[in-house]
């Protein structure tokens, strides 16, 4: 029963730490050197936690549409991202927080 049961854990447990492995190599090192180096040379390489664990950043603000926003940015079809620019966004911030 141990045998088989290390045989299974391993063959579920190698491949999510070989995805953690190419999430950290491409997704974190590669990035550094291609982009965030050049871009903001005092940014220092952080280290990366060994794990698929997140949480996004923030507290969400959540933008619900009215009727004005709805004739503003009508949806034709031709723009399946209509609603993800900036300034649908900013129209709806501007109308819930006014300052």
């Amino acid at each position: 029963m141990r045998l088989i049961g290390g045989i299974l854990y391993g063959r579920l447990n190698r491949k999510p730490q070989k995805a953690q492995k190419m999430y950290t190599k491409y997704l974190g090192n590669m990035i550094y050197k291609l982009a965030i180096k050049d871009a903001l040379p005092g940014f220092k390489q952080p280290e990366y936690a060994p794990s698929n664990n997140y949480m996004r950043a923030g507290s969400p603000i959540v933008l619900i549409p009215d009727a004005a926003y709805d004739e503003r940015f009508k949806d034709d079809g031709k723009d399946n991202f209509l609603h993800h620019h900036f300034a649908p966004y900013y129209f709806l911030i501007q109308k819930h927080y006014p300052q």
